[in-house]
């Protein structure tokens, strides 16, 4: 864990340097000085720090004026007052400030700092948690305010929260809302039903959480609406959660239907009774009429056939779990269902009219393009693809493609059915990680334990070695030091080696982590930009060994050069420093575990971490020339701006 920035301000140098040797002994915490308030402040302009620590009686400003100063100008930074001065009034003027903790000093310096050490650690905890939660508080706000349904708290029959939906809805600001009775909205034909299943629900009595009913808005708009409500508790006492969503479109087309079918029946009728009229005129043609009658019979049936299949067709094709799209012959989109769109994360509006290609990743477009070429010859296809969702990120799918054509074998369009890649490759794959997981806490606890032990070990030596007044005895004991040391770090060791395969490998451009990875001591010119590789996340660690590497061994080398070369379907990525280079018995010995003057592990780790992805690391230098480090990268595992290499699937 990163040590704990604190500020620490006092008018005494001699207190704030034995202040500064207790709590940076431990660890836990950096800490820098000042003086006085003024230069703290002159400081703090520039710099951030976790904790503050100031003394109250200090001149030109006192640390309440400089909690008053900060407090004033924004700054929220966890702020503590360690003073001798005791008085309850300045204790209440701290807290009054803004102040998180009030330490007193005097007594014993060890014990006086280590109950600060802890004042220091709670103000930074208490400040992190505040943080935590108000960026959960916002994300449910976005949720909320953001959302497509209205939602809002009902209590003694009066709103007292709606989110901008229902303000929306009602043509009202949500200010405007606060405190008035939810009756005022509700149909007058409707009223009666609503209030009294909110009155009974309030009260706990069982009735239907969905029901339909209309609202009315402030310009008189009527809006049919689905209420599903629930009992929760509002600022300490009973109310209601109630959840709108607007169906009038669909009573609309509801409405309009019945009214079709109402015309239809009429027409029926009037047919029908125009045929018993014939009848009784033209009795001779009483044979014609009832073969007349079974058609009609018969044309009926088969419409309400039909309709059961239609209907049946839109509940399968809208309730599919795959995505299901149809494109005309322009391949322009002219239907998409509900997992297709839920999968992109676009709106119907937002994808009909677009061509397929328009969703699918750069790099992919001419390959489908070609296989739209085919599609218009008649054939069906199978293939993978990538597609690009509304959020930008990329998502690989399985398509099974087939032509629409006419009667005549024309080409009308396609229909595709499109599903996410592999459920049962992720399942596994979710219960590997989960049994890393469980094996990573069992080697966590065991190492935390043994680092105890080997502190204490190291402790115990020390006294020894300060108590030892025999060579013998004191070389004896600096090689028990040693190997001690040597024990610690091959347990620090697998703190970091535990972590290979425990995320799913990403997308890590190359140019970044160099960078990231690059020593200021050797200039580092990397020639990769626009290249990402698909690896375990610790790639990251690769290039920090390469350069740890070249550091400790490349005596005299003036500069590294990084290059991203492709080769037949992959990508040759080159580390190369100008140094002595390593002579050809070492080259591939250097990867073994414990090869190394510092702990051995480094390159033995980097193949590890590259092997994860089916990415390969050799040594190809020249010896004397320097050295140079190959990591082949197959085909499917990188890409770059230029689009040429393709995703894995």
């Amino acid at each position: 864990m990163k040590p704990l920035s604190v500020l620490y301000v006092d008018d005494e140098p001699d207190l704030l340097e034995i202040g500064k040797l207790f709590l940076e002994r431990s660890g836990d915490y950096t800490v820098a000085t000042c003086e006085s308030a003024v230069e703290a402040m002159k400081r703090i302009s520039g710099e951030a720090f976790d904790v503050i620590v100031s003394d109250y009686m200090m001149p030109e400003c006192n640390g309440i004026q400089f909690l008053r100063h900060l407090r004033e100008h924004g700054n929220k930074t966890p702020y503590i007052i360690f003073t001798g001065k005791g008085r309850e009034e300045v204790v209440i003027e701290a807290f009054e400030n803004g102040a998180d903790f009030y330490l007193q000093k005097g007594g014993d310096p060890k014990a006086q700092f280590a109950e600060l050490s802890q004042k220091i650690r709670k103000a930074a905890d208490l400040r992190r948690a505040e943080e935590a939660r108000q960026e959960s508080e916002e994300k449910y706000r976005i949720l909320v305010e953001n959302a497509n349904e209205v939602i809002m708290v009902i209590q003694d029959g009066r709103i007292r929260f709606c989110n901008p939906r229902m303000a929306n809805l009602l043509g009202r600001q949500p200010i405007d809302l606060d405190g008035v009775p939810i009756a005022r909205f509700i149909h007058p034909d409707d009223r009666e039903l609503v209030m009294s299943r909110q009155r009974d629900r309030a009260a706990g009595f069982d009735v239907p959480s969905n029901y339909e009913a209309r609202i009315v808005s402030s310009t008189g708009t009527v809006h049919q609406v689905l209420i599903n409500s629930t009992r929760i508790t509002w600022e300490e006492r009973p109310a209601l959660l109630v959840l709108l969503s607007d169906i009038t479109a669909r009573k609309q087309a509801e409405d309009r239907l019945l009214a079709v079918n109402e015309e239809l029946r009429s027409r029926i009728e009037t047919i029908a009774r125009q045929n018993r009229d014939l009848n009784t005129a033209y009795k001779q043609l009483a044979a014609a009429e009832e073969r007349l009658r079974q058609n009609y019979e018969e044309l009926e049936q088969s419409q309400v056939k039909r309709r059961d299949v239609e209907v049946r067709y839109s509940l399968i094709v809208d309730g599919a779990q795959e995505g299901i799209w149809q494109g005309d012959e322009q391949n322009r989109t002219v239907f998409a269902n509900r997992s297709m769109l839920e999968m992109l994360g676009y709106t119907a509006e937002e994808m009909l009219g677009s061509e397929i290609v328009d969703f699918i990743a750069e790099n992919e477009r001419a390959e489908h393009k070609e296989l739209q070429k085919i599609r218009r010859s008649g054939e069906k296809g199978r293939y993978e693809r990538t597609f690009v969702k509304k959020d930008g990120s990329m998502i690989r799918v399985h398509v099974l493609a087939s032509p629409i054509l006419d009667d005549q074998g024309r080409f009308q369009g396609s229909f595709a059915m499109i599903s996410p890649d592999v459920a049962e490759r992720k399942r596994v794959e979710k219960a590997l990680r989960e049994a890393n997981k469980k094996l990573n806490l069992l080697s966590s606890i065991t190492r935390h334990d043994i680092l105890n032990h080997i502190m204490a070990v190291q402790g115990y030596l020390d006294f020894a070695e300060e108590m030892s007044v025999d060579p013998v005895q004191a070389k004896y004991l600096e090689t028990v030091k040693k190997a001690v040391k040597a024990i610690q770090r091959q347990i620090t060791f697998t703190r970091e080696y535990e972590q290979l395969g425990v995320a799913e490998p990403v997308w890590l451009p190359v140019e970044r982590l160099v960078r990231k990875a690059a020593d200021s001591t050797i200039p580092v010119n990397c020639d990769c930009q626009g290249v990402s590789v698909y690896a375990d996340p610790m790639l990251e660690k690769v290039f920090s060994n390469l350069m740890d590497n070249t550091l400790r061994y490349a005596e005299g080398a003036t500069g590294v050069q990084v290059r991203c070369i492709p080769e037949g379907s992959g990508l040759v990525i080159t580390w190369e420093d100008d140094g002595p280079g390593i002579p050809d018995e070492e080259k591939e010995r250097i990867f073994s575990r414990g090869v190394g003057k510092n702990t051995g592990l480094g390159l033995f780790l980097t193949r590890e971490i590259l092997g994860i992805t089916g990415i390969s690391i050799r040594e190809t230098g020249e010896p004397g020339r320097g050295a140079r480090f190959e990591m082949t990268v197959p085909g499917g595992v990188y890409r770059s701006e230029s689009g040429e290499p393709e995703a894995p699937g």
